[in-house]
């Protein structure tokens, strides 16, 4: 019993936002209104009964994208066409879609079409959903990068990432799991187990530098024979002499 009802909280949790779906058949006009003219241009080769999605070629501003919808609904094109919207609340982007229809309608086709465009509706899931499957994930030992795509790639959620730095991880995550090439896995791992040794050269120079410029000598007031720099020289103008002086080419801009 307690594992149905946690089924069906979580079931109540997969939206993300209230939604409102809708079917609308647009009145057939003999000229297409210039604010509708890319509309008019995509629709026009395409055969009944198939899917436009409006999105791409809406306006970007909200309230030019909510006028031209408005505008479309209420002078139609020159065909008999459906427009199905998808509405939510809160920041989440409208979804439109249109297809062209015969004017007596085929109810089996229309249903198809209707089918297919829940298919293609995008699903976005509740912040607590995500964070069992995160907590779930932390405790397999898998990293949050991997445990994003997976969830990503196993629910086709469409949620933004949290902010721009974790969305650049991401899409560096799918493009490396969608390359499908060994030998690129393979590079990537060398250049990590090289460690520290590409600084090996630098610390040779340097070597030098101090025994042949700076020099060194043994406090008589100390203890041992422990040499120290005869001349005082900070790391930072080291590592600066020692790059301009012997490791950076004469042709390069400092």
């Amino acid at each position: 019993m307690q594992q149905d009802a946690e089924r069906k909280r979580v079931a109540r949790e997969i939206e993300v936002s209230q939604r409102t779906c809708g079917i609308a058949k647009l009145p057939k006009c003999v000229d297409t209104h210039h604010s509708l003219a890319s509309i008019h241009d995509a629709l026009v080769s395409k055969p009944l009964y198939t899917i436009l999605e409006l999105n791409p070629l809406l306006p970007q501003d909200r309230k030019e994208k909510y006028e031209t919808m408005k505008r479309l609904k209420e002078t139609g094109l020159p065909w008999h066409c459906c427009v199905y919207s998808q509405t939510h609340t809160g920041s989440i982007e409208n979804m439109h879609f249109i297809w062209k229809l015969e004017e007596l309608t085929d109810p089996q086709l229309q249903a198809g079409v209707i089918e297919e465009v829940h298919r293609r509706l995008p699903v976005y899931h509740s912040k607590a959903v995500r964070d069992r499957f995160r907590l779930a994930a932390n405790k397999l030992s898998i990293k949050p990068m991997h445990s994003r795509y997976l969830y990503k790639l196993a629910t086709s959620d469409a949620n933004a990432s949290a902010n721009e730095k974790i969305g650049e991880i991401d899409q560096r995550v799918m493009e490396y799991i969608n390359y499908q090439d060994e030998d690129v896995v393979m590079d990537l791992r060398s250049i990590h187990q090289s460690g520290p040794s590409h600084y090996n050269r630098f610390f040779s120079v340097a070597a030098q530098v101090i025994e042949n410029t700076v020099g060194s000598a043994v406090d008589d007031r100390r203890h041992g024979d422990t040499p120290h720099l005869a001349a005082a020289l900070s790391a930072t103008d080291l590592h600066r002499f020692v790059m301009i002086k012997y490791m950076v080419p004469e042709t390069a801009v400092i």
